[in-house]
Formats: structure tokens, C-alpha cells, sequence
């Protein structure tokens, strides 16, 4: 296996020391603002959120589609119907 190292002359880099560096209020700002949100995503009581089931999911899904290609096939059937009249 090859060692590997962080390539402390990249672009990115240099720029996150630049804004350090300066005391960027934009860069800060960002960071401020990643920080608050991350804060509030760990405040998050996943108990308390009702998580889809995969299975029901599944079946709704499968259920919806044949409601909906029966209305589709009733609707065609209407339309044939309807031409045929003519």
C-alpha cells in the first residue's frame, strides 16, 4: 500500500488559510451559519419522526399505479367507445 499525503498546496487549501488568516466575514459568516445547522440537525429526536416504511411504501406505490392504469384503461376504453359511435 502507498503512503498518501494531504497536498497542502492546493488551491482550496491555501485559500481556507488565506480566509483564516484575514479574518474573512463572508468565510466566518458561511461557517457561522454550517455551524448553527448542524447544531439544529443534531437537536433532532429521530423517535419522535415517523420514518416510511419501506414495505407500505412498496404497496402504496403498487396500489397507486393500478388505480391509475385502470383509470387510464377506463379512459381509453371510453375514448374507443366514444370513436366508434362516430
Amino acid at each position: 500500500m502507498l503512503d498518501s499525503y494531504i497536498n497542502d498546496k492546493s488551491g482550496d487549501l491555501t485559500n481556507l488559510y488565506t480566509y483564516v488568516k484575514n479574518q474573512d466575514e463572508l468565510f466566518f459568516s458561511y461557517l457561522t451559519k454550517l455551524d448553527a445547522l448542524w447544531k439544529q440537525i443534531e437537536d433532532i429526536n429521530f423517535n419522535d419522526i415517523e420514518l416510511i416504511n419501506v414495505v407500505n411504501f412498496i404497496k402504496y406505490t403498487k396500489q397507486s399505479l393500478k388505480l391509475k392504469n385502470n383509470k387510464f384503461n377506463s379512459l381509453e376504453k371510453k375514448r374507443n367507445y366514444n370513436i366508434t359511435k362516430r
